[in-house]
């Protein structure tokens, strides 16, 4: 009879230990599944921000170019006016206003200065489309186009400093 109860002590002290050692295997095993999920959602968080940053550049490098060909275009008008080529002006124009409100709505990211610099220069290029189309629906003449080769001229300069920035947010 003692050896049963020492047998039934050993083993329930034993079969206790066991418990206790399956517990703490099973809490360790909790917490480490548990760190690899914090590990994963910060591995998720962080590719999500490089993603994120990496079309912010692609969107400014896309700025860059389209405000070049926007700056192109203004020397090819100011040329075509010089040349008194007034048909051709109007569509240069519309490219180059287009090409602006596309750089406006792809960079979200610019401060309020910046956005209104792009504001008007696109009302700049309204401005010279419109003056371009009256002159050339007016059979008599009477439109001044004197004023053309000033906005021209500002605007590019404007749009130069403009391109300096955009520049700077793909070297971030």
């Amino acid at each position: 009879m003692i050896e049963a109860l020492k047998r039934a002590f050993e083993t329930t002290v034993l079969g206790n230990l066991i418990g206790v050692v399956g517990l703490i295997v099973s809490i360790i095993g909790f917490i480490f599944t548990i760190v690899s999920l914090i590990r994963g959602k910060r591995a998720a968080i962080a590719a999500f921000d490089a993603a994120k940053q990496t079309r912010l550049q692609i969107l400014s490098i896309d700025a860059v170019v389209e405000c070049t060909q926007v700056l192109n275009l203004l020397e090819e008008v100011r040329r075509l006016y010089r040349a008194g080529a007034y048909d051709i002006i109007p569509d240069r124009v519309l490219a180059g206003k287009r090409s602006l409100i596309t750089i406006k709505a792809s960079l979200p990211q610019l401060s309020d200065q910046h956005q209104i610099v792009l504001q008007n220069a696109i009302s700049q290029l309204v401005i010279c489309e419109e003056l371009m189309e009256s002159f050339l629906d007016s059979k008599v003449g009477g439109i001044d186009l004197s004023k053309m080769p000033r906005i021209i001229s500002s605007l590019s300069d404007s749009l130069v400093e403009f391109l300096v920035v955009v520049k700077s947010l793909v070297e971030e």
